[in-house]
């Protein structure tokens, strides 16, 4: 859940603790029922950026309450927080790296989150980021910060009116007439009151005619999920309808693969520590697959020419008459060796030995 930044709600370490993450040292600090981090380039800036040496701004939103807290600073337009580039794991009681908390593609570079826009979907209850593309303006919107109760079972507004209404009355409402107001989970579809869940717990993609970075999501509690942000399921369930035949022969084969092969596992476990070592990345550093590209960009430049498949190396074979004359008769009788030995355009032994 997100909450206002305060001393209730921050569990992390703010007592003159000091971080540094990409040339940036941050100072953390507590004033009161405040949270401030003070950033302190550790680099000068280049001679025609324009940024300041020191920035002191204050926490102002904070994510999580269970297994670790991710922090929010105010950004540059309206009400725009932006990913703080440290999290604070709970249990650990320790800061930790922000990019090092979530799982993503390695070739992916990282960049601060916007709250408005990423965490805010889930985290929030009726969110409306209010993004106005056309000004670069963000003035975002929530109904109620965290996860509350309208968040399962739909807007309250008309169940409120009419309790209110009917404050005092000698009898209760029916059971009809509150499910006429709210929604309950376990007493509608069970389609639906999963798609309540997956509204957050499931991968789904947010279709185009989907405004809701200006207006928020369309869906409320008992709609159908599929019509505004339809889950991954489609694509993934007739594929695994249509492989199963094939794993389910292959299993016993591969059962009798490895009563043969015991070695088999263990060597594919050693090559996997060696692909995971080759893209490991120190901090400071780089994998060593990086030094591999490069190595293979620079290689380029030794050979001095090249064609339409590449550079080529320039060298020299020396060979003699007999061995011209074997290199023709291997091409006679092989013909794919053929095929390869005249792309290579080499000289015929007459050319080499004369008539």
């Amino acid at each position: 859940m997100t909450q206002i930044a305060a001393a209730d709600t921050i569990q992390a370490d703010f007592h003159n603790v000091s971080l540094t993450n990409d040339g940036v040292r941050f100072r953390l600090s507590q004033k009161g029922n405040e949270f401030w981090v003070r950033m302190e380039r550790m680099v000068p800036a280049a001679a025609k950026e324009v940024s300041p040496e020191t920035l002191d701004v204050r926490i102002g939103l904070v994510t999580g309450s269970h297994h670790m807290q991710v922090f929010w600073v105010p950004g540059d337009e309206v009400n725009t927080q932006i990913g703080f580039p440290f999290t604070w794991m709970i249990p650990e009681k320790r800061w930790v790296p922000r990019n090092s908390t979530f799982v993503r593609p390695p070739d992916v570079v990282h960049r601060s989150e916007v709250w408005n826009v990423v965490c805010s979907r889930c985290h929030t209850t009726g969110i409306e980021p209010r993004v106005d593309r056309v000004t670069h303006t963000v003035d975002t919107r929530a109904a109620e910060l965290g996860i509350s109760w309208e968040a399962c079972h739909g807007p309250g507004q008309r169940h409120a009116d009419a309790r209110l209404a009917e404050r005092g009355k000698p009898t209760a409402p029916d059971a009809r007439t509150l499910r006429s107001e709210i929604v309950h989970p376990k007493k509608i579809d069970t389609v639906r009151a999963s798609q309540i869940c997956g509204f957050c717990h499931s991968m789904k993609w947010i279709d185009k005619s989907e405004p809701w970075l200006q207006h928020g999501f369309r869906y409320r509690p008992g709609d159908d999920l599929e019509q505004t942000t339809p889950i991954i399921k489609n694509q993934l369930r007739p594929f695994v309808g249509e492989v199963r035949p094939t794993v389910d022969a292959l299993r016993p084969a591969l059962r009798d693969l490895a009563k043969v092969t015991p070695d088999l596992a263990t060597s594919f476990g050693v090559l996997n520590k060696f692909f995971n070592a080759l893209t490991y990345k120190s901090s400071g550093g780089e994998s060593l697959l990086f030094y591999a590209l490069w190595l293979n960009h620079i290689g380029a430049s030794v050979y001095s020419t090249q064609d339409a498949n590449g550079p080529i190396r320039r060298g020299v074979i020396l060979t003699d008459c007999v061995a011209a004359g074997a290199l023709e008769n291997v091409a006679k009788l092989d013909a794919q060796l053929g095929t390869l030995i005249a792309l290579t355009n080499f000289p015929s032994s007459a050319q080499i030995c004369g008539k």
